[in-house]
């Protein structure tokens, strides 16, 4: 549910929330994850089914593939598309919150009664479901505020297998630290275990409210996105394209609905903290490139990513321009 309720919303704006209807008539052959999502859609005697495949990794899940008609999918590699021709890139999403807490509580005990058969791990799924609720809603993102000419603020997490990540993520942090014309808030959320030594220094004492998070994130000069789990986009660039604002990023892995251009939507560096503060120098003295940047940002994720384009997107290749 935390990962599907971004495709639960743009149904619900296109269509309404009762044209959505939770069954498992027709998935009997799957077992509950956290990877993907199966769903049939309807028009009149037309029908498609369709896997929305949220995945960090790039592998493609045989067995839905076999059973669906269209399989969208956010994490492709640059082969895939030419190699499986029911393959649809629908680019990075994130969480969001779409249920009141009654209708998740109410939605959560149904449709556990109507999939429990295929629920491996019943912890987890009612742990998505209340995850769900501490998300904010798509709106929450539109960003009003100016961003701050000398504040850079960039809070992530430290990963396990992850040590290219954790390395580019720590460059950053540093070229922010080491310019004197910025103030630099943020670090590395804290671990639990402590078990990945090596940045205590850049690590910060408690972790962030995720309220603060976005008013934060919404003031900074700019904010950094790296591939994270698997080589995946990861929740945070679809988070800053939908805050408009001037991303510096490494290199994508993944495919993408739509080219993010170098210098246009966004600032691609080779994740050495030299080539970062370069970067960082010329978005902090031009307030002209940074708004060209927050501009170009905000229209990609407009055109691309909101959920009702991207659902509409998906639907129109299952079942034709006419869908309504």
């Amino acid at each position: 549910m935390n990962y599907a309720s971004y495709y639960l919303e743009g149904m619900r704006r296109l269509y309404g929330k009762n044209s959505i209807r939770f069954t498992s008539k027709y998935f009997s052959q799957f077992k509950h994850n956290g990877r993907h999502v199966a769903l049939i859609v309807k028009q009149g005697e037309r029908s498609a089914k369709i896997i929305i495949d949220f995945g960090d990794v790039s592998v493609i899940d045989q067995k839905g593939y076999e059973w669906c008609d269209h399989y969208a999918k956010i994490n492709i590699d640059f082969e895939s598309l030419a190699r499986h021709d029911k393959l649809l890139s629908i680019g990075p999403s994130f969480g969001i919150r779409v249920f009141s807490f009654p209708e998740t509580v109410a939605l959560s005990l149904r449709n556990y009664i109507k999939g429990r058969k295929r629920i491996e791990n019943v912890r987890y799924f009612f742990a998505d479901y209340k995850a769900q609720l501490k998300r904010r809603r798509v709106e929450d993102y539109q960003n009003n505020k100016k961003s701050n000419d000398r504040m850079v603020f960039f809070a992530s997490s430290l990963w396990k297998l992850e040590p290219e990540t954790n390395l580019f993520r720590a460059n950053f942090i540093n070229a922010a630290k080491k310019n004197n014309e910025i103030d630099f808030v943020g670090g590395f959320s804290p671990r639990i275990q402590n078990d990945i030594p090596g940045f205590e220094h850049l690590t910060m004492a408690g972790r962030i409210d995720f309220d603060e998070y976005l008013d934060l994130t919404k003031r900074s000069i700019t904010t950094f996105s790296t591939p994270a789990v698997g080589k995946c986009h990861g929740w945070k660039i679809g988070e800053f394209l939908a805050m408009g604002k001037a991303v510096i990023s490494t290199p994508l892995t993944r495919e993408l609905p739509q080219p993010l251009l170098d210098g246009v939507h966004i600032l691609y560096t080779d994740g050495s903290e030299e080539n970062i503060a370069g970067h960082l120098r010329a978005l902090q003295s031009s307030k002209e490139l940074r708004e060209t940047l927050e501009k170009n940002a905000l229209a990609y994720f407009n055109e691309n990513l909101l959920p009702e384009k991207v659902v509409a997107a998906i639907f129109q290749k299952a079942l034709g321009p006419t869908i309504q």
